[in-house]
């Protein structure tokens, strides 16, 4: 039962499972490797995701990085649609890069392996864009992220990747699939990014991460009247989300969570329809984060986690959760998410706490954290 639920929840096997080792005799000890090796390959077990730091030049002729990664775990760790989209657009899926290197600002994406400009970080924005964002899109061009040989091909191993999802992480791609479809804005968008980020920080501790060869509260106040974001089509996605969770995952949080977002989307209908809300939709609405925060158990803070190393460079890519932006719309007023994405340094990583300490600073600094962050690390609207 733990296996099925590790499974629905964070993807299938990355590692080779029990079973796969006890389907191949143990004797003689001397081949049991490669006779695992060989099993493995002919049953698709092989990693698709690197997980770890390999050096190309040395390995033997015929042997791929993912062929030296190839193991087995009492726990094996899983494999995410995203992560191997990933492992996709990076060096050496992608080749040489056909920018000028010489130039004032170069890509997020560049580094330089074996003195070759290469693409060694992938960026979230190229998830989106193949999720159908046609704005990431233009800023993947207009930034010269894509400007990297057999890039595209890469592309559309990617998507194939990203086509291959299952589980609860289907769920996920089909509700940010849905909110890209929608007429884009930069707030729709930041709010899906944070999401995404979410959802990779809730499973660090299980996901296999891709390699190249402050609370979100609002000052207080007495809340006086109430807007919600007409995206129905969203909502329902996300209705599909948590009914996933109360199926695979059975808690009392998941029945509060369903409750409140039925409410929701008879509340957003009814602004739809009549473009006014009553007095007790407002109530609910103003009492909604607070029943949200009750269902998720409490914390609410920003948060960061890793997504991909690229060891040439000793830089690892990092996606956060800020501070939240207020929102006012005809007097009501609301918060909004901000979403970060930026290189650290390996040895200079990112921590929540780090996180947290940067953030304060720059509130003390300017009183306006996103502002200052914007010469610190790299904003997504």
């Amino acid at each position: 039962a733990l296996l099925a639920n590790l499974a629905w929840r964070f993807g299938p096997a990355e590692d080779l499972t029990l079973n796969a080792v006890l389907a191949v005799p143990p004797k003689p000890a001397r081949t049991h490797a490669a006779r695992l090796f060989e099993h493995a390959q002919s049953q698709g077990m092989l990693p698709r995701i690197l997980g770890g730091v390999v050096e190309k030049s040395r390995l033997r002729k015929n042997v791929s990085p993912l062929d030296t990664l190839a193991g087995w775990r009492l726990l094996p760790l899983r494999r995410t649609a995203d992560y191997a989209a990933f492992q996709q657009l990076v060096f050496d899926s992608t080749g040489a890069f056909e920018g000028n290197v010489e130039a004032e600002e170069t890509p997020f994406g560049l580094a330089f392996i074996d003195g070759q400009a290469v693409k060694g970080f992938p960026l979230l924005a190229e998830l989106m864009w193949l999720w159908g964002s046609a704005h990431a899109l233009e800023a993947l061009k207009e930034d010269g992220e894509i400007a990297f040989a057999g890039y595209h091909e890469a592309a559309d191993r990617a998507k194939q990747a990203l086509a291959e999802t299952t589980g609860l992480a289907a769920l996920h791609q089909q509700l940010l699939q849905t909110g890209l479809a929608q007429p884009e804005n930069a707030k729709r968008r930041t709010t899906l990014r944070a999401f995404w980020t979410w959802q990779r920080y809730a499973a660090l501790l299980y996901a296999k991460q891709s390699y190249t060869p402050a609370g979100k509260g609002l000052p207080g106040g007495r809340a006086r009247g109430a807007h919600i974001e007409p995206s129905l089509a969203l909502y329902q996605s996300l209705t599909r989300v948590v009914e996933g969770h109360r199926v695979h995952t059975p808690h009392a949080s998941w029945d509060s969570f369903a409750a409140a977002l039925n409410e929701t989307i008879e509340v957003a209908s009814r602004q739809v329809l009549v473009r006014q809300l009553n007095a007790e939709d407002e109530g609910f609405l103003n009492g909604l984060d607070a029943e949200l925060k009750r269902a998720a158990g409490g914390g609410d803070w920003p948060i960061v986690a890793d997504v991909h190393l690229s060891p040439s460079s000793g830089q690892v890519v990092q996606e956060a959760t800020g501070l939240a932006r207020v929102a006012r719309i005809r007097g009501a007023r609301g918060a909004r998410f901000t979403q970060y994405e930026f290189k650290r340094p390996l040895a200079d990583r990112l921590t929540d706490t780090k996180w947290r300490e940067m953030l304060t600073q720059a509130v003390a600094a300017t009183g306006d954290a996103h502002s200052r962050l914007a010469t610190m690390t790299s904003p997504r609207k």
